[in-house]
């Protein structure tokens, strides 16, 4: 499981950084890209599943939003690309747009942005340390201490994307909440000067 999991990492296609001096992001804008990445994703829930290892709390959804509660399956970890690209690039866009106005993202969705762009980054770089070919991670020296690296990095990273996810959504929803009100005092303005006007032309 662990060795596929290398094998999904070696399939990533990684761009350049404008940023960055590091120069390295996974691409997710392409087309080949989101399905390289989503395929790695998946290749990630499996290989926690297949190590049983915990998810980390994930009742905060219950909170959601209808519509965000269809995205995210109960307490299931259902990682998504749109989430992880917000995660790692939100220090390049740290603003939400909705009907045509900017919400600068609170210092909690930044600072849990950061930490899930860190423990990210960490856990490919730990994939990069396996072997990919051969018999595997078994059957080569210090595999139990690759193993360990592995499990260690991937709960560090359930841990920090729930909490990223947490943060963002709950964002988002104050976001939407926001704009909706600001749509509501547009409308009523606009019936109070419509109003106006027809007392004005009796």
């Amino acid at each position: 499981s662990i060795m596929e999991l290398a094998k999904a990492r070696r399939q990533l296609i990684m761009t350049e950084d404008p940023l960055s001096e590091k120069a390295i992001r996974v691409n997710t804008h392409s087309g080949r890209g989101m399905e390289a990445c989503g395929n790695f994703l998946k290749a990630l829930e499996k290989s926690q599943r297949d190590l049983r290892l915990r998810p980390a709390n994930r009742e905060y959804r219950q909170t959601f939003s209808i519509n965000y509660k269809n995205l995210f399956r109960g307490g299931t970890r259902h990682y998504r690309v749109d989430i992880l690209e917000a995660g790692v690039s939100m220090h390049q866009h740290p603003v939400v747009v909705a009907n045509g106005e900017e919400y600068e993202l609170s210092g909690d969705a930044m600072s849990n942005s950061e930490i899930l762009k860190e423990v990210w980054s960490e856990l490919l770089a730990t994939l990069d340390e396996l072997p990919v070919r051969g018999a595997g991670v078994a059957a080569k020296p210090g595999a139990k201490i690759h193993r360990a690296k592995v499990v260690q990095a991937l709960d560090n990273l359930d841990t920090a994307w729930a909490n990223f996810e947490k943060a963002y959504i709950t964002e988002l929803m104050k976001v939407q909440q926001r704009a909706r009100g600001l749509v509501a005092q547009a409308v009523e303005c606009e019936q109070r000067l419509s109003a106006l006007e027809a007392r004005h032309s009796e």
